[in-house]
This record gives structure tokens, C-alpha cells and sequence, in this order.
């Protein structure tokens, strides 16, 4: 379907569907009440117009026209939208938009999550809340380049609510003297459990512990696998040690990013790509391929080789279900992680790891040494 570029390089499609009909229970088309059935009761309504607009998105239209005069039109495009995960998509890309245009990327760079594959499967079809919490990480970010503190870490202490990893980010956007930021995000997180820390205790860590301690949940390990498994290193003890060291590592790498990014808006995007680039590679624990969702948006202005491949290759570790009993199969795991490590492995020695670049220049480090390197 023809599409044209509106406003800012928002990319809509020609042909759009008006929604007047779809939200009054009269209106001047012909055959409308015999399209109802006859039926005005909201709720039905408001079906027959979700069914309306699946037709038209499996059609490829993606230009919806809603007005406050076109009766419940607004409110059953916000309802479907909701459904659909579609609203938290539509505000990550606004977001996208916003931070391309502070960070000097073309517009169409933003199509690389628009278009994702992960972000369809996983967050608009399987609907992950993952795909819900990436643009209140955005959101946070554009606070934090606007120097609140306060708003940032409301924006990263709400992530933290729904999602655990965006945690990592703490320490990334972290800079020396700013207390308020990380006060902010730990009163909220703290706030969010409250209510349910009063009445279950310890109960309100949910399924946490399990998720860490379980067996159960090594599902598609990267480096902690390649590190223990080729040996036979599985028992609780060596798990342990090995979960320990790579977080520890990570966590020494995060130091060492807030440590050489500057504080401006590069400087913290760099911060931001190469933190969640750091959660992929080394965390220990398990990476179900909607952990990688809020890679995506990431590679639209750093479009790391490995990671483009990782969003795309971790699907592979579906193969496990395919199996009995569930175990993922060698092959599966080498054609995921294999092809990752070496682009890694390629990356480091071209000099591009620790760059958050885009265009081919090199963006928001601290040291000389690393700003100065360019594309090969």
C-alpha cells in the first residue's frame, strides 16, 4: 500500500479509515444500521468496530482518522489499540522520533523497530508486558537528558515495577554527587511493593527467588552456558559461582560505562544502548526472546551488528519446545549464540564495542581514546 511522509517522518499510509461510522449509532452512510444488526449497545458496538479495524491493519492501512464528534470513535481506537499492544508501540515510536531528532539520526532510522519482527511476534501478537515497558524506559531517558533527576527516576523506578532488568540502568545513568536519582527510583520501586510487602511479607517477591535459584529456568543461556556446560560444570555450586561471576562482571562493566559517558543526551544514549547491550551478552540468567524486546529500539540510531542479529536469531531457542524431553538443542544454540559471539569478537577488534555510535561516528564518550575512533 502507497504510503506518504507526515509531519516529522511519520511514514502513514494514503488510503486511511475513517471511524464516524464506527462510533455513532447513526450516521448518514447507507446500510449502516443493517451493518450493526440493529444492535447500539456499546459494548457491540464497540466489537464491530475492533473488527473493522483488524481488517483494515491486515490490509495495511495505517492512517486512522478519530475525532471527539465521531462519537465513542476515540474511545473504541484507544480500546483496540490497548488490546492489541499497539498503544505502547505507537508511543515508543513518537519517543524514537523525539530522541532521533536531539540525537542527529535520519527519521527512517526509527523503521528498525517499527518493523522489527521480535517487536511484532513478541509484544504486538504475544503481547509481553516488555513491549509496555519500553517507552516508560524512553520516557526516563528524555528526563534524565533534560537533567531531572526526579523525573528520570520516577520514568526508571516505574520500568523497575514492571519489568525487573531495567534496573541495570541505575547504575549506567548514575553520576557522581546525584543522589536524588537513584533516592527517586528506590522510593518508587520501594512505594509500588509496599502495599503488597504489608500484607505477604517476603511473599511479594513473587516467583524471584525460583527464577534465580531453579534449574528449572535455565532456559537459552549465553555465556554462562558456554562458560560451565562444554565442561560439565552443572551442579548447584558451580551454577552459583558462575552466576555470581558474570554478575559481577556486569556490574563492573555498568560502573565502567557511567564512568566514560558524558551527561548530555549522546552521552546518556550511549550510556543506554551499551548497558542493555552488556544485560544481553552477560547476564546469567534466562533469555526468553522477549527479554531482548527492549534491545530494539536501540539499534535505530546504534545499530550494533551483533545485536541486529541476536534480535532476530533468538527465536531459535523455540526449538527447545520442539524436543522431548524440553532441552534446546545443541544445534539451535550454536546457530543462535555462535554468530553473535563472533560479531562481538569482530566488533571488539574493529573498535566499535563501548562506541554508542551512529552515522559512523563515535558518540558521548568520555575518553579521547574511544571518541576518536571511526568506522573501518
Amino acid at each position: 500500500m502507497q504510503t506518504r511522509t507526515w509531519g516529522q517522518g511519520l511514514e502513514v499510509t494514503r488510503l486511511g479509515l475513517g471511524m464516524a461510522a464506527l462510533g455513532r449509532p447513526g450516521y448518514i452512510n447507507l446500510g449502516h444500521a443493517d451493518d450493526l444488526g440493529r444492535n447500539y449497545d456499546v459494548a457491540a458496538m464497540e466489537r464491530q468496530a475492533h473488527a473493522v479495524l483488524d481488517e483494515a491493519w491486515r490490509l495495511g492501512v495505517r492512517y486512522f482518522d478519530a475525532a471527539r464528534s465521531y462519537g465513542r470513535a476515540e474511545a473504541f481506537l484507544a480500546s483496540w489499540l490497548a488490546a492489541r499492544g499497539l498503544l505502547a508501540d505507537a508511543v515508543t515510536v513518537l519517543l524514537l522520533l523525539h530522541l532521533r531528532g536531539r540525537l542527529g539520526a535520519p527519521a527512517e532510522a526509527v523503521l528498525a523497530y517499527a518493523w522489527s519482527p521480535l517487536v511484532l511476534f513478541e509484544g504486538i501478537q504475544a503481547g509481553h508486558v516488555d513491549l509496555a515497558m519500553i517507552p516508560v524506559v524512553l520516557f526516563a531517558l528524555i528526563r534524565r537528558m533534560n537533567g531531572s533527576s526526579v523525573g528520570a527516576g520516577l520514568g526508571l523506578g516505574l520500568a523497575v515495577l514492571m519489568k525487573l532488568y531495567p534496573a541495570i540502568l541505575l547504575v549506567a545513568w548514575w553520576r557522581r554527587g546525584d543522589w536524588r536519582f537513584p533516592a527517586v527510583v528506590i522510593v518508587t520501586v520501594g512505594l509500588g511493593y509496599l502495599p503488597y510487602a504489608a500484607t505477604v511479607g517476603l511473599g511479594a517477591l513473587g516467583f524471584l527467588p525460583t527464577y534465580f535459584s531453579s534449574t528449572y529456568e535455565d532456559f537459552n543461556l549465553g555465556l554462562r552456558a558456554l562458560l560451565t556446560y562444554p565442561f560439565g560444570l552443572s551442579d548447584p555450586i558451580v551454577r552459583g559461582a558462575a552466576m555470581t561471576f558474570l554478575f559481577a562482571l556486569l556490574a563492573a562493566v555498568l560502573v565502567w560505562i557511567a564512568r566514560t559517558s558524558r551527561n548530555d543526551a549522546p552521552g546518556l544514549w550511549r550510556a543506554t544502548a551499551l548497558a542493555v547491550g552488556a544485560y544481553v551478552l552477560l547476564v546469567p540468567t534466562a533469555m526468553h526472546p522477549w527479554y531482548v524486546l527492549w534491545v530494539v529500539p536501540f539499534l535505530c540510531v546504534s545499530p550494533a551488528p551483533a545485536l541486529l542479529f541476536f534480535s532476530a536469531a533468538v527465536t531459535l531457542s523455540y526449538a527447545q519446545y520442539l524436543v522431548e524431553p524440553e532441552s534446546l538443542p545443541w544445534w539451535a544454540w550454536l546457530a543462535e549464540y555462535g554468530p553473535f559471539y563472533a560479531l562481538v569478537g569482530w566488533e571488539w577488534r574493529a573498535g566499535r564495542l563501548g562506541r554508542g555510535d551512529f552515522g559512523g561516528q563515535a558518540v558521548g564518550a568520555r575518553s579521547p581514546r574511544v571518541a576518536n575512533v571511526t568506522a573501518p
